[in-house]
C-alpha cells in the first residue's frame, strides 16, 4: 500500500502542467484528455444620445443603453417629457463620452474617448463662435466584454 502510494505521488509530481489542465473527452469511439480552449471574451456595446428642442430648450439624453434605436428613443422620450415639442436628436454616441457646451447663442455637441476630450473639443468649437460657453452634460456609454 505504501509503495503504491508513493508511486502514484512520483506520476503526480511528474506529471507535465498541461496534463494537470484538461478536460476528459468521450465520444465517437475515442477517450482522452483535451485542454479546455479559454473562452474569447464578448464585447457589449453601450449607446447614448442626446436631444434637443430649440424652441423651447428642452433637452434629453440617454447613456448606456444596449442599442441604437434604444438610446435614440429615450433621448427623444426624456426630452419630450421636458416640455419638448420638436425633440430632434443631436448627437449619437457608441462606446465613447459624450459632452454638451452652451454658449449664449449656440449649443456644440461632441463626442469622444474621454470626458476630458469631449469637453475640451465642445469648449474649444464653443469659444470660437460662441460667448459665456458653460459643459452643461458630460457622460459616457462605455461598453464591455464578458
Amino acid at each position: 500500500m505504501k509503495t503504491t502510494t508513493a508511486l502514484l505521488l512520483i506520476l503526480i509530481i511528474l506529471m507535465p502542467e498541461s496534463s494537470a489542465a484538461c478536460t476528459m473527452v468521450y465520444g465517437n469511439g475515442w477517450q482522452g484528455c483535451a485542454e479546455t480552449p479559454e473562452r474569447e471574451p464578448v464585447w457589449h456595446d453601450r449607446w447614448g444620445a442626446v436631444a434637443t428642442d430649440g424652441s423651447t430648450g428642452a433637452f434629453g439624453a440617454a447613456d448606456t443603453v444596449s442599442g441604437r434605436d434604444n438610446a435614440v428613443k429615450k433621448a427623444i422620450k426624456q426630452c419630450t417629457k421636458n416640455k419638448g415639442k420638436n425633440c430632434e436628436i443631436r448627437l449619437i454616441y457608441r462606446n465613447e463620452c459624450a459632452s454638451m457646451v452652451s454658449g449664449k447663442e449656440w449649443d456644440f455637441f461632441q463626442s469622444a474617448p474621454t470626458t476630458e476630450d469631449a469637453e475640451s473639443i465642445a469648449m474649444r468649437r464653443c469659444q470660437g463662435k460662441d460667448i459665456d460657453c458653460n459643459v452643461v452634460y458630460t457622460r459616457c456609454s462605455h461598453g464591455f466584454s464578458t
